[in-house]
């Protein structure tokens, strides 16, 4: 995996909140599936230009606006992180004094710990152990 496309994407999604934030999730999604950004949102020339050079954006939008009512970004390492730690994905990640680990058993009382982020390798705090 690219980490420094992944590390873009992550920037790109954090400048687009503000725009996207304008929009109700259902119209975010229904862009998304029509492929149609500048028809029906009122995004910038710049943004639009992102999600073009980077169909992967879409995904991540597409978790964003799945968790922005109940989570802040802004508390997680990536949108990722966010939304496996939320019931969207029936919580398959869980943090403990800020070290991430994958859940691997059905108590979800133990897991692996996880260097980086599965899906864009931002790397994440491996130095406190888990509870």
């Amino acid at each position: 995996m690219n980490t420094n496309h992944s590390k873009k994407l992550n920037m790109q999604l954090v400048e687009l909140r503000e725009y996207l934030d304008l929009h109700s999730d259902d119209d975010i999604k229904n862009a998304i599936a029509k492929d149609d950004f500048a028809g029906l949102l009122h995004l910038p020339a710049s943004a639009r230009e992102a999600l073009a050079d980077s169909p992967d954006l879409c995904t991540d939008i597409w978790w964003y606006t799945e968790i922005r009512s109940e989570r802040d970004l802004d508390d997680f390492p990536c949108v990722h992180i966010a939304y496996a730690m939320s019931p969207k994905l029936n919580r398959v990640i869980k943090s403990s004094n800020g070290v991430f680990a994958i859940q691997y058993d059905d108590a979800r009382t133990e897991g692996i710990v996880i260097a980086c982020c599965p899906w864009c390798a931002k790397p994440l705090n491996t130095g406190a152990l888990l509870d």
